[in-house]
């Protein structure tokens, strides 16, 4: 029941690429505990998008979602098991190598691509709209920082990222339950929020992998591990959103 092969490879892989862009070293553990959150919000983001491609079928949704959480499930399953092994914190990471950060980088791209296609249309996974928000977003938060360290933009787009793609996913799902009368309209809300997230999750597991020794990793871990309920309260209410609609 909780073995499911795509989406241990999704996981698996990009824990795969933490451990690269770390190069196996002794700060390979901070990075696999910054990144495990991430790639599970991820693969579940991933699953959830090819899921509204199917609710013209309402057999296959549950047996969706069902695969498009296991992801989330592993993710909180490794980070529970790295805090309980780690609990102080982790070695800081070395500099980046560009060879070993291009290695990661073009392993998780692939994989993400790959997962991408397995389910849907690549089209379905882009929204200008989405795109536009999170630019914005992005030279939000590297503006409001330009007093401080330019060294530290890197720490705060992984930081402050997954906390605004996860306020473009609750706002998209209040406004599904407010227009909920017409149907034509909750697609596009949700695609929205999802697709919002999903690239600001895509750009702060980047930065990690690019620049982990300019990411406070322990503060990462610390943020995405207190705010847990919330990204997966975030990711359940889209579904239940279209359950409440459709019903």
């Amino acid at each position: 029941m909780f073995i499911d092969l795509p989406s241990l490879i999704v996981f698996g892989t990009g824990i795969l690429a933490a451990g690269i862009a770390g190069r196996f070293g002794t700060g390979t553990v901070g990075l696999v505990r910054a990144c495990a959150l991430p790639v599970g919000f991820i693969g579940t983001t991933i699953g959830l998008v090819q899921m509204l491609q199917k609710l013209d079928d309402p057999t296959r949704i549950g047996p969706a979602l069902t695969i498009a959480f296991l992801a989330s499930i592993y993710a909180v399953a490794c980070k529970g098991l790295l805090e309980f092994n780690w609990p102080d914190g982790t070695a800081p990471v070395p500099s980046s190598s560009p060879a070993w950060s291009g290695l990661a980088c073009i392993l998780w791209t692939a994989l993400v691509f790959g997962a991408i296609v397995s389910g849907a249309p690549v089209l379905a996974f882009l929204n200008l709209q989405a795109i536009g928000a999170t630019l914005c977003t992005l030279a939000a938060i590297i503006t409001l920082g330009r007093g401080q360290d330019p060294k530290h933009w890197a720490h705060r787009v992984a930081v402050s990222a997954p906390r605004a793609g996860l306020f473009f996913l609750y706002l998209s799902t209040v406004a599904t339950v407010f227009w909920a009368d017409d149907p034509s309209r909750i697609g596009p809300y949700l695609a929205f929020g999802l697709l919002s997230y999903l690239y600001l999750l895509l750009t702060s597991l980047f930065v990690v992998l690019i620049c982990p020794a300019q990411v406070d990793l322990d503060e990462m871990a610390r943020g995405l591990g207190s705010s847990l309920l919330g990204h997966l309260f975030g990711l359940a209410l889209p579904m239940l959103a279209v359950v409440w609609a459709l019903a």
